[in-house]
Parts: structure tokens; sequence; C-alpha cells
């Protein structure tokens, strides 16, 4: 497999150059050696454009080196720096890149190492840093650096840093931090598994995966604590960590993994300097000789040689100087004493403005600075050259070349004897910092093959595959990191004496990754174990004491008492096996009493003669044994035997007899398990379990407040852009004109507005169930709107498919009388028969589809199956003779378009006296005109008719202006369309009020009253008031009300705000359960139902205008006949069928036999007689089906079946 890369140099876009990376397992290209570092592959100096492309197809390369098992998961790296991380993915799902680097929710490819505390809200990464300028004290940053170091170190560290926290000193005398609250303290390791819970999360949501495992990255100089924190906090965090990984391992690994070392051993320096930190690592690659499969290959390896740093160094102290720089500048410009290092906020936002003037010193010779309000409203603003940059840190480009002259120092090599030195980290792009490498090396360019930023998240993820067990690297690289640090194990305890025996070098600095150690000492009492660094001048940053672990080993002095007695044969020794393991640690594992005695033992007694006897036939066997391979001596052979055999049974008949036991002096050694427990104190010591479970709550409890603020943010910004996208939809869209009314656009548009005010005001803390809410109910008028539109091209589409495939079925079934004879012919007629059903369907729904006189639909249509059809009728449809019911507990409330009537049950008693009047049948309103009514809702019917005049619908307000009551408006409407006005008509009302609470039943109407109303909705009617047969059902529903919808309603002589002005209040909904009451005159008596919520006589009126407005109006498009999907379904059934035809096999030709002469039939009807069921079975089997039955296959019923079969 070759792939061409064409690579363009700036100074000659018509030259390219191509390379051919390897294959899979052979063929890498090598790379030119120069003097000092030589150019990779076609790699031209200078060309920055080329290094990345080169960059990229290592990449790729390393791509093509994933082979994995089918698997639903993935594993994950993690750079978990000082300012920044970053997470890449090694994920071999298919249609995806198996390793990419994960992005964050701003889509940058790192994120800031950032966790931050507001308003009981946690924010980690782009979110804190959103808010780090105003609230730098709530910030929290450096974390990682906070793991196992001392309180005071930590103290003074941010404080050099003008970092305002509040820092607080636990009990292992390490760093905390109390939060914003002023009483939750969290610990480093909590606050560090906060960003690995962060970037696990982002690894999973860029790979859709779960990720089981994950290799986390350490810079070299962290010592045994560190580490361990670390590891902790992974375990907060709820990660399987497979490696800690040093920075520079994880850089070579990203290196080595596309080039080819078996011709030669190459020494590069990697030279790493970062926010916080310098680091220059001597690696060697090399390869060596392998069997794999019987076939000897190469293997490349790489082992780092030495690594040395300087912690406190990096890009934030170039930054540092900046920062003081620029506070002198502005304390000088304001004056009158004024120190701008005494506002926590304003440095905060002063080292933001510094991060970016760097950033362009390092491209330009100029940089400008400008921070608003920077101290008391007072603006800052100022300029920078690289010379005066390079002047502030004059000290620390001397500083910056220690490491690299230390590791070649300590190496042995010279300058010229390096392959390479590559850059990696974001500091190193500061062009003074390269000049002074560049003089340095002697060279004139850096090798910056590797992307400074990247790089080693790469090579970690890397190393993660190759760890994992369902991904494995194709190519194989082997790997020797080292130990940063040399340990020595120092023994303490009484009878011990400081000496050499006591304290030993244990592990040697840069010893292999991982190794097992063991060392032992005669003693006959328990003892401690210290763990201790080998120099005291290489520690960890702020570690104090060269002591990093202790251990108490018991049971020895036990063991020395039991066994003492005994006769020992030397001193009692006490075993300790230690490990270093991959990530670096060093632990006692077990530690074992060893005792050796001597003990006089009986055994049986040896029969010297016999031992002589046997020794003496033994050799003269060994002499004999030529004679007896010759070919004379085979006559011979059975007397020799025979004298051999008497010799043989005469000396077991001896060795059989007992002869005694005797005692003899054996040596037995026993091996006792000691127990060992740690006792590490003070910033050493690791968490203890009791607070890593309640830290593990406390991280689980923030998860889950985090999701649903997560939830509430989404759902918030769901409804935001469906109100904006809507509205847009609505006003610009010319075809959404053709599926709707204005006035049902105009009225979703008010709703839309409507709503937005609410999430600008009462809605903007809200929560997620209340978005959802609005959410759903928007949805509720919007789907079928755009239901309809989507079927406006959707439906044309679907049948013109459908005639397509009715057409093409034809020449299918054409094709089959051709090709397919065999065919049943029934099935194929079948097939005809529905594709002609489907035709007629189609052309009857079509002419259905183009009749112009339909009304649209309505919000009842189209709504959560709106891809099911639905009656185009069931809004607006004709009278029907109607029954009165005497179970009304199944029925609706009434609908209205604009608000939602509430649900509920009907109760009371059923109303005996069925309902005199019938409503006037379609021929009887055609005076009227067209004979259609609108049925708003199921109310009493009367012959009564009376028609609309302008303004004289009764509002029976009776001067009143906030009157609550429930209006039976129109049992049935009837209108008549003329080429000026509508006419509006309607049956009578009956009688309605409205009360809150129960009402008594059987109470009278009164005579001559239009509409009773109760002018206090807390007051009764009183039964002088209703007439004798009255009869009242009640309906309760559920009504959500304002609050301070309320109590405006109470201010104009209202219990209770009509639904639908929530916006009245700031205060959540209630829900409020209340009756309405229907009272009816006697001969009315009939089903009746609530058709709208309670309404006030206001906007009684502007729902009748409303309504007016949009009943029975010919509205430009007609009701769906059919969707899409039901063209779709019919035509998929029609060719499931013909597939199912199409399918049947062409049946086997039968063998035509020659004709047989007499004798051959009498010897096949003789062989047919004596032939078994089974024979005819199987000749049946063999059979197509077609061949006519002997009379032997009728006669045996198995046979039958399978012919059947």
């Amino acid at each position: 497999m070759h792939l061409r890369f064409v690579m363009k140099d700036k100074r000659d876009h018509n030259k390219s150059q191509s390379c051919t990376p390897p294959d899979l397992n052979l063929g890498f290209v090598k790379a030119k050696k120069s003097t000092f570092a030589g150019t990779e592959g076609c790699m031209v100096d200078g060309s920055r454009m080329r290094m990345e492309i080169l960059f990229k197809f290592g990449l790729v390369v390393s791509i093509l080196l994933l082979v994995s098992s089918p698997s639903q998961s993935a594993v994950s790296s993690i750079d978990l720096g000082s300012e920044w991380m970053k997470v890449a993915v090694v994920n071999l799902k298919s249609g995806q890149s198996p390793i990419s680097i994960a992005i964050n929710e701003m889509s940058k490819r790192k994120s800031p190492a950032l966790v931050a505390f507001q308003d009981g809200n946690r924010l980690i990464g782009e979110e804190a840093a959103g808010i780090i300028a105003r609230y730098p004290d709530k910030v929290y940053s450096q974390l990682r650096d906070m793991i196992g170091r001392p309180f005071k170190y930590v103290k003074d560290f941010a404080d050099s840093l003008y970092l305002p926290f509040n820092l607080v000193e636990d009990s292992r005398g390490t760093a905390g931090i109390r939060i914003d609250d002023g009483v939750t303290v969290y610990s480093a390791e909590e606050l560090v598994a906060m960003l690995l819970s962060y970037g696990l999360n982002l690894a999973e949501f860029h790979s859709k995966v779960p990720v089981k495992d994950v290799v986390i990255t350490v810079p070299p100089y962290f010592g045994q604590v560190e580490r361990k924190g670390l590891l902790q906090a992974a375990h907060l965090a709820g990660i399987n960590v497979l490696s800690i990984i040093n920075e520079h391992s994880g850089a070579a690994l990203q290196y080595g993994i596309d080039k080819d070392f078996s011709n030669e051993s190459r020494h590069v320096i990697f030279y790493d300097m970062g926010a916080s930190s310098t680091y220059a690592a001597l690696v060697c690659f090399s390869a060596y000789n392998s069997k794999e499969y019987g076939k000897t290959i190469s293997v490349n390896q790489f082992q780092v040689k030495d690594v040395r740093w300087n912690a406190e160094l990096g890009g934030q102290t170039m930054e540092l100087r900046l920062v003081e720089y620029f506070a002198d500048e502005f304390n000088n410009q304001v004056g009158n004493g004024v120190d701008v290092r005494k506002s926590p906020k304003a440095m905060a936002k002063l080292k933001k403005q510094v991060k970016r003037t760097k950033e362009i010193l390092s491209a330009n010779t100029m940089a400008p600075i400008s921070v608003e309000s920077l101290y008391d409203d007072r603006d800052f603003r100022s300029t920078i050259t690289r010379e005066k940059f390079e002047e502030l840190c004059e000290d620390l480009w001397e500083k910056s070349l220690i490491p690299l002259k230390e590791v070649l120092k300590h190496s042995g090599m010279k300058v010229d004897e390096l392959y390479a030195v590559e850059l990696i980290g974001g500091a190193t792009r500061v062009p003074k910092l390269q000049a002074k490498l560049q003089e340095f090396l002697g060279r004139k360019d850096l090798d910056k093959h590797l992307d400074a930023d990247e790089a080693i998240v790469l090579g970690a993820a890397l190393h993660a595959a190759n760890l994992s067990d369902g991904i494995k690297l194709n190519r194989k690289l082997g790997m020797i990191d080292g130990s940063s640090y040399g340990f020595v194990v120092e023994l303490s305890g009484p009878g011990l004496l400081k000496d050499e025996n006591t304290k030993q070098l244990l592990v040697q600095r840069m010893k292999k990754l991982p190794s097992k150690m063991f060392r032992s000492i005669a003693h006959n009492k328990d003892f401690e174990v210290s763990l201790t660094y080998e120099s005291a001048d290489l520690l960890p940053p702020g570690v104090y004491s060269d002591k990093f672990a202790q251990y108490a080993v018991s049971g020895l002095a036990d063991a020395s008492e039991k066994y003492s007695s005994r006769n020992l044969t030397s001193p009692i020794k006490a075993n300790l096996h230690f490990s270093l393991s991959k990530s670096g640690i060093l632990s006692l594992d077990r530690a074992d009493a060893v005792i050796e005695i001597s003990e006089w033992v009986e055994v049986p007694k040896k029969n010297l003669t016999v031992d002589n006897l046997t020794t003496v036939t033994t050799n003269a066997s060994a002499e004999a044994a030529p004679g007896n391979n010759s070919e004379g001596n085979k006559d011979d052979s059975p007397v020799d035997g025979g004298i051999s055999n008497a010799s043989n049974s005469n000396v077991e008949e001896q060795s059989s007899m007992d002869l005694g036991t005797e005692k003899k002096l054996k040596k037995r050694t026993f091996r006792v398990p000691l127990k060992v427990v740690e006792k590490t104190v003070g910033p050493a010591m690791s968490l203890p379990k009791e607070s890593l479970s309640e830290a593990k709550l406390r991280l689980e409890a923030l998860d889950k407040k985090d999701a649903e603020r997560r939830r509430t943010a989404e759902l918030k910004n769901n409804l935001e852009g469906y109100i904006y996208a809507t509205r847009e939809k609505l006003e610009s869209s010319e075809e959404i004109e053709k599926i709707s009314t204005g006035q049902e656009r105009q009225s979703f548009i008010e709703k839309l507005d409507e709503v937005q005010d609410w999430l600008y005001t009462d809605g903007e803390d809200a929560s997620a169930a209340e978005f959802q809410e609005r959410l759903d109910l928007l949805k509720a008028i919007g789907d079928p709107i755009f239901f309809r539109l989507n079927e406006l091209t959707a439906r044309p589409a679907a049948s013109k498919h459908g005639r397509g495939y009715l057409g093409k079925l034809q020449q299918i079934i054409s094709g089959w009388e051709k090709n397919k004879s065999w065919l049943p012919k029934a099935r194929i007629d079948e097939v005809l028969s529905d594709a002609d059903k489907v035709k007629d369907w189609l052309e009857q729904k079509e002419a259905e589809q183009k009749k112009p006189d339909q009304v649209g639909l309505t919000n009842l249509e189209g709504g959560k199956e709106g891809s099911k059809r639905r009656s185009g009728q069931a809004f607006i449809r004709e009278p029907e003779e109607r029954v009165p019911r005497k179970d009304c507990s199944d029925l609706e409330l009434g609908s209205n378009r604009l608000r939602s009537s509430p649900r509920g049950s009907i109760e009371g008693k059923v109303l005996e006296k069925e309902a005199t009047n019938k409503p006037r049948s379609q021929e009887e309103d055609t005076s009227r005109g067209k004979g259609s009514f609108e049925f708003l809702g199921l109310a009493l019917l009367s012959s009564t008719s009376k028609s609309l005049e302008g303004k004289s619908w009764d509002e029976a307000s009776d001067n009143s202006e906030m009157e609550h009551y429930t209006p039976l408006v129109f049992n049935e409407l009837s209108y008549e369309y003329s080429q000026k006005n509508l006419e509006i008509g309607w049956f009578d009302r009956g009688r309605a009020f409205n009360q809150v609470g129960v009402g008594d039943e059987g109470e009278k109407e009164p005579e001559n009253l239009d509409v009773i109303l109760a002018q206090n909705p807390l007051e009764e009617p009183v039964s002088s008031q209703l007439g004798e047969n009255q009869e009242l059902s009640s309906i309760e529903g559920s009504h959500g009300l304002s609050l301070v919808g309320s109590e405006e309603a109470r201010r104009k002589g209202c219990e209770f705000s009509p639904v639908g002005q929530h916006n009245e209040g700031s205060e959540a909904s209630a829900k409020v359960r209340s009756q309405s009451h229907m009272g009816v005159r006697a001969e009315n008596q009939g089903e009746t139902q609530v058709l709208l919520s309670q309404m006030c006589s206001e906007e009684v009126s502007n729902w009748v205008e409303n309504q007016m407005d949009g009943v029975g109006k010919t509205s430009g498009f007609s009701v769906p006949a059919f969707t899409s999907e039901e063209v779709y379904e019919k035509v998929l059934d029609l060719q499931d069928k013909v597939d199912s035809i199409n399918r049947i096999p062409k049946p086997k030709p039968k063998v035509e036999k020659p004709p047989k002469n007499e004798t051959e039939s009498e010897r096949e009807t003789a062989s047919t007689s004596s032939s078994t069921s089974e024979e005819n079975s199987s000749q049946n089997d063999q059979s197509t089906g077609d061949s006519v039955e002997s009379p032997t296959d009728k006669a045996d019923p198995e046979v039958k079946v399978h012919d059947e079969l």
C-alpha cells in the first residue's frame, strides 16, 4: 500500500516532490543523515508548510499501524499540563479516524486546565476561562502542580503567580482550596479528578463509544508523591489508568513510530519548554532482530538514556516578567501611590492580555497591549518591542540551556554526535530561545518534525493502544523508559545499626521501567523500611525531605521465637520484595521471613550388597552391549538372557527385604509471610480510604448537578433556537402561505413572542422542565404546520415515485413471462390486482387533493403522529344527528385554537331528560349557504338561530370588567360566505355561569336570564336564580395560573387570572383545581361540556373575533387527502410481494432415462420390489417434484412428505 503526497515548495509552485510512505511492515523511507540531523524524507528545512504535512504524514502512518478486534470501546490519552490539557482518542470504529484529538465544546483542540465555582455551580475548561477576568478568586489553575506539595510551597507559588486562591492547610500538610461558599474545601486530588473526568467526557463524546482505558502523561520531574496522587485523582474520576508515561517518552514514541532504525542507531534530544517547566531528554533509537512465525524480523526500539530539567522555568516565567514591567508602567502613569498588584481582578486582566502580547512578539518585532478598565475604571494601553522583551528575560536564556548542557555532560556525548534535537512545547516558539539553541548547537536550523503541542498526547495514545487488550500496533516499536530518580532503601529498628547493610541503593537512576528488586537482611525482630531519594540535590519541586514512603514490617519476632528452639543452620532472614511499576512508582509489595533448620529424620535403611550387585550388573550389561548388536550372536542370546533374568530376580528378592530405618541429618527451609503496613505521614501521605470515599460521593453529586445544569442550558438553547428559526420560516417562507392562513401564522407568531418574552424575563432561571414544557407547547402548534409544509413537496415526490414503480412493475412482470415462465400465475395475478388497487387509490387521492374548496388543517392535526394520515374533517364537518350520552366520563373538553382547555372528568348526576331539539339538517341550512358547521365542542342543542351582526356579541358582563364565566359560546356554527361579508350563525348557546368550588345540584334556573354570572367567583348562585327542573353537571380540570396574575385579577374583581396570562407573574406557575358549572334550561338539558377555559369578558370578545376571521373561509390550500408515507408504505408492500415471487427458484429438469429391454426391465422390477422405503425417499429427494409419482411413492406417506417439501 503506497500513498503519494505532493508537497510544493514555496519558492517554486511548479516543482513538487513525492514521498512514498512505508507499507504496514516493510519499506520505510530512510531519513537522510547529515552532519547533525539531516532532513527527514522530503522535508525541506525552513518550510513550515511541509513540516505540518510531514507531521500529518507520520500521523497517517501511525493510523495505518493500528489493527483491532471488533470492539465497542476506545482508549484515550490525557496530556495534563499546568495551563492546558489535550486529549487524544484511539477508536477503530467504522467511519471515524483511528487516532484523533478530541475537541472541546468550543471546537478547540486544547482546553484550559481550570476549575471554577460560582454561585454553587462548577465550571471546567472553557466555561471557567470565561469568568477568570471577573472572578479570579473563583477560578483555580496550576492544579496539577499542587498535588503532593507542602502547603508553604504552594502558598508561595500561588503568590508569585498572583493567584488569589483561598488556600487551606489540611491534616497531611498539603494545600486545599476553600471555594466561594466559604465552607467547602477541596483537595488537590479532587480538583485534578474533576479535570480528568472532564477529559474523559471529551474523549467519549468525541469517539461516541465508552472509553475504558487511559494513559496519562507527566513531566519527568514528577516524584513518587505526585504520581501516586495523580493515580488517586484518576480513581476518583472513575478512570482505569493503564499507565503513567513521561512526556518525553510519549514524544519519542510519536517520533519513532514511522521510522526505520535497522541500519543505524540515532541519538535524539527532545527539548521541551512548556508553560511551567523545561527539560531535555536524550533518547537512543535502534533496532534488534527477533523471531516471528519462524522468520527473522527487525524490531525498532528506543531507550531513554538521561533526562534533566528545570521545574521552575517556562513560558509563564517570561510572561511574569512582562506582567511586572507593565504593572510598573501603569503605576507610574496613575501615580498617587497606586499599586495595581493589590487588585486580583486587575492582575487577572493584565496577565490575560500579556499572554496575547507575548504570542504577538513571536511573529512581530513590536506588540501592543490594551486593557479596558484595568484598575479603578482606568484603561491601560502601551506597546513593547521584542528587543525590550528579550532584555527583560536576559537571565532566562542562559538558564534555558542548562538542562541541555547537563544531559550532554552526564551522557558523555558531543553535539555533533546527535542526530537531531527536536523542539516541543509551546514556549519553544519564542525567537530568542531558538536563537540561543542554534548558537549552542552550532547549526542554522532546528528540528521541528513534531507538533509542538500535540506530539506528546498522540504518542501517549499510541502507548495506550499498545497496552490495551483490544488494540495493538502492527508496527512494533519497543520502549525502554527509565526512572527519573534513584531510590535508596533504609531499615531501622531494634538491633539494627546504620551501616551498608541497613542502607542500600535500591534503584539506580534511569533504571528500566518496570522492574522488580529483592533485598535480604539477617534479623530476628520487627523493623521499619524507609524509601528515600538517592540524592538530596535532585528532588522534586517543593520536596523538603528525601523520604517519601515508610513501612512497618511485623511478624518477624514471632517467627524467630517459634523456630529459635530448633537447630538453625543460619540466622533468620527477612526478604523484602520491591517493584518499580511502569508508571515509575516504587513500592514494597511483600516481605517474608526465611528460616533454615537442620534436623534428624528417619529414612529407610539401604542394602549395600544389593547396591553393589546392581552396580556390577549394570557395568556388565554395558560391556556386553556391542556383542548384542551383532547378527552372529542371535542364537546365543536366549542363554545369556536366562542368566541375566536369574540374576535380576535374585537382586529383587534381596532388595525387598525390610532392613529397618536409620536417622539422617536433613536441611529444611520455612517461609513465613510478614505483615507490611504503610506508615507514611506528612505531605508524602496519600489520601486515606475514608477521605477517598467521601470525595467520590462529593464528585458524584457534582456530576449529577452539572448534568442537570447542562440539560437545562441545552433545553433553553433549543427553545430559543426554535423560536428564532420558526419565526424566520413563518415570516420569510413563501411556501408556508400555501398551507396555512394568515390568522394561523399570526397567532403562532404571537405565541412565539409571548414565550420569548418569558424566556428573557421570568424564564431566565427556569428549570429544565419548564423549558421543555414551553418547547412542547410551541411544537404542538408548529409541528402540524411544518408537517404540511414538508408534505407540500414530499407528497408529489411520493406520488411520482409510486407511479414510476407501478410503471416499472409492468416491465418486471413482462420479463417474468419471457424469462421465468415457472412462476405461479395466481401470485402474479394477485400482484397485478394489488397494483391496480394502489393505482386507483393514488388517482382518487390525487383528485381529492386538487379540490380547491377544502379548508386547511387545524392544530388538532399533524401532531406527534404527523406521518400518519389524519382526517381532514376533524374540525370542520357536516352536522350529524346526535343522541345524548348518559356516560360522559370519556369526553374531552372543548377545543380552542388559541388557548388550551383544561382536561378533566365529568362528575355529577347524569341528566335524565334527553334533549328535545335536534340540529338542523344540511337541507334545512341550505338557505343560509353551504351546509357545514364547525364543532367547537359538545354542548346543548336548541332550535333557536341567531345571527351575529357587527358587535352584537353579548358579553353579558353586566358592567364588570374582569368577571369570569365559562361561556357555552357556540353549540354549532353555520356560515355563509358571500362576496363581501361573512355571516356567522349559531344555535342557542344556553345558559352558563362559573364559580370556584362545587355548586349545589338541583338548584333552579331564573327566568328571562340569558347568562348567569357570579359577580364574585367565590359567591354561589342562589336557588331563586335557577329553574325547577334544572340539573347541573360539573367538569373538574387543572388550570395553570400565575400567582401574581391572581393578585392582579383580585384587584379587578376576579379570584383567578385568565389562563394564558402567565407573563404577568414572576413566580412559578401553580396548579389550581377549579370547577366549572353549566346551567341550562330544563327543556334544553342534554349533553354538556365546557368549550373554553375560564376567560374574562375581554378575552371572550377577542376569541370570537379570531374565530370569525378563520371559520369557514376558503384558505387556498387543501386538506391532505393522503400523506407521502402512505404512498411509500403501499409501494413497499407491493415491492415485498414482487421480491418474494422473484426469489422462487427454477425447478430442476427431470432426467429422461433410455428405454430398457425386456431382461433389464425384469431385473429392474425385481430390484424395485426389494428396495426399501428409504431408497424411494432418497430418490424423491433428488427429483424436481414435477415428475409423475410411481405407485410406490403414492403408497408411502413419508415419500409424499418429501415431495411436498
